[in-house]
C-alpha cells in the first residue's frame, strides 16, 4: 500500500469520525430537548426550543459576552414568576461563533432558574460557594462584601456587590444573622441579583432533564425563602 493512499485512508478516517461525533451531539441535543419539554409539561410550564429571555444585570446576560439561550420554560413557582433555561457563553459574536476560527474561544454552558416578583428592588449581587476560585476572586476583588457579623458564612461564600449598580451598603444591610442562618442555596449553586430577579445556577452544568423537576423545587423554594427576609 503507498503512503498516498495510507494518508488518503487515514484523512477519511477522520472525517468519519469527525461525522459521527457530530451526528451523535445533534441526536443528544435533540432528546434532550425532546425531555425537557416532557418535564415542562409536567411543571406546567411553558416551552420554547429557542428565544428570547432577557434578565438585565446578571453576569450570564452581560453585554460583553455573546450567549444563546435554548429549552426555555416559563411558569410559575413558590408563589415566583419563573424562568429556566439553559445559557451557553463564549467570547466573540455569534458570526464569530459559527466560523471556523475558534481559537482562544470557550463554550460554557449551564442551566439556570431564575425567579422575579415584581416590585421588588433588590441591589445587584453575586453569591457563590467557596473554593480555591472564590478564594481567589475574594483576595483580588475590591467588589467583596465583608460582614463582620457572620465570618463563618464568609468562609464558605463569597458575596460581591454588581459592577453596574455598585451598592456595598445596600447589600450587606440585606446579609443579616436572620437571613444568614435561614439562607437555604442548594449545594454549589451560585445566586446573582438584581431589582426584580434571582437567578440560581451551577457554572459550567447542564441539569439532566431527569433532575429537572428537582432543581426547580429546590431553587423555587430558595428563592421564596431568601425574599422572606427582604422585607
Amino acid at each position: 500500500m503507498s503512503l498516498a493512499v495510507q494518508r488518503a485512508l487515514v484523512i477519511g478516517a477522520v472525517v468519519v469520525i469527525i461525522m459521527a461525533l457530530n451526528a451523535l451531539a445533534k441526536w443528544f441535543k435533540k432528546r434532550r430537548a425532546q425531555q425537557i419539554e416532557q418535564a415542562a409539561q409536567t411543571l406546567g410550564f411553558s416551552y420554547e426550543a429557542q428565544g428570547s429571555a432577557e434578565i438585565a444585570g446578571v453576569w450570564l446576560f452581560n453585554a460583553n459576552l455573546s450567549e444563546r439561550k435554548t429549552n426555555i420554560l416559563r411558569g410559575g413557582a413558590a408563589g415566583l414568576e419563573a424562568l429556566v433555561c439553559d445559557v451557553e457563553v463564549w467570547s466573540g459574536s455569534a458570526s464569530s461563533q459559527a466560523s471556523h476560527n475558534r481559537q482562544n474561544r470557550h463554550n460554557i454552558r449551564q442551566t439556570i432558574a431564575a425567579y422575579r416578583k415584581p416590585g421588588l428592588d433588590l441591589p445587584q449581587f453575586q453569591l457563590w460557594p467557596g473554593g480555591k476560585l472564590a478564594a481567589f476572586f475574594s483576595s483580588v476583588s475590591r467588589r467583596v462584601v465583608k460582614l463582620d457579623h457572620s465570618p463563618e458564612f464568609t468562609s464558605h461564600f463569597v458575596l460581591s456587590y454588581g459592577a453596574e449598580a455598585p451598592d456595598e451598603a445596600r447589600v450587606a444591610a440585606i446579609f443579616t444573622p436572620a437571613l444568614i442562618s435561614g439562607l437555604r442555596i442548594p449545594p454549589h449553586l451560585r445566586l446573582e441579583c438584581w431589582g426584580e430577579w434571582l437567578v440560581f445556577y451551577r457554572w459550567g452544568v447542564t441539569v439532566p432533564p431527569e433532575g429537572l423537576l428537582d432543581f426547580v423545587r429546590e431553587t423555587s423554594e430558595s428563592a421564596a425563602a431568601f425574599l422572606g427576609y427582604c422585607r
